[in-house]
């Protein structure tokens, strides 16, 4: 789904440049000739049409899908909330299966009631998280969590630097922290830290402290290499 993924969003993109009698038009076309059409309307309609390979078509339905849900808001204001949104689509019977309706199911968590490697919450305020997708498969002794690029995350914290303090590595942003706290396979685990009232975080809080001490080691020392963190 990669790449008819990146090529849908370049004709998203293209269509916001290509502007015809008020609505805004966008094509893409793909390796195997099949055609990604876009159009966005003055009123916030947006449309996307494919024509050519069906497996093509099918793999560009379910970008849709994906990209849709993702760019919902989350329906509570509540911040401890997440709210899971499943993409239906479903094709139409008065169009000869010409096009699909997309529907969308909605759960929300209790985000303060976490387990093991939920702690990625604090970076969001109520997330919303697409399911029903297949994600990359973990490699052994990776834990649970959020994986995302270290550009990613300094960006989520507001901030552009790695920094270092006691000799360990840190990602800090005004109230929140991120400790690294296990390398393994490639990857570096992260534990975020956060203040809820918004006030600064400093680096001599004790939780820090504690987590810096158990990081010291070459088995858990931050790779400078790595490129694929996973907050725990």
């Amino acid at each position: 789904m990669q790449m008819a993924g990146s090529d849908a969003m370049r004709g998203i993109s293209q269509s916001h440049m290509a502007p015809i009698g008020g609505i805004l038009y966008g094509t893409v076309n793909l390796f195997d000739s099949t055609t990604i059409t876009t159009w966005a309307e003055p009123s916030g309609y947006f449309a996307l049409e494919a024509a050519g390979v069906v497996e093509t078509i099918v793999e560009v339905g379910e970008v849709y899908g994906w990209m849709t849900a993702a760019l919902r808001s989350s329906p509570t204001e509540k911040i401890t909330t997440i709210t899971t949104i499943t993409p239906i689509l479903e094709i139409s019977a008065e169009t000869n299966g010409k096009s699909f309706q997309a529907y969308f199911g909605q759960k929300q968590l209790d985000g303060s009631l976490r387990s093991v490697g939920q702690c990625w919450q604090d970076l969001f305020w109520n997330p919303v998280v697409v399911s029903g997708f297949p994600v990359r498969r973990r490699q052994p002794r990776q834990e649970p969590g959020l994986e995302c690029s270290v550009g990613m995350l300094t960006a989520l914290l507001r901030t552009r630097n790695l920094a270092v303090f006691c000799d360990n590595v840190f990602i800090k942003g005004f109230c929140t922290m991120l400790v690294p706290t296990k390398y393994s396979n490639g990857t570096v685990h992260w534990h975020v830290l956060f203040n809820e009232d918004g006030s600064r975080i400093p680096l001599q809080t004790p939780a820090f402290m504690m987590l810096s001490e158990t990081s010291t080691s070459e088995n858990t020392r931050l790779c400078p290499t790595s490129v694929q963190p996973v907050t725990s």
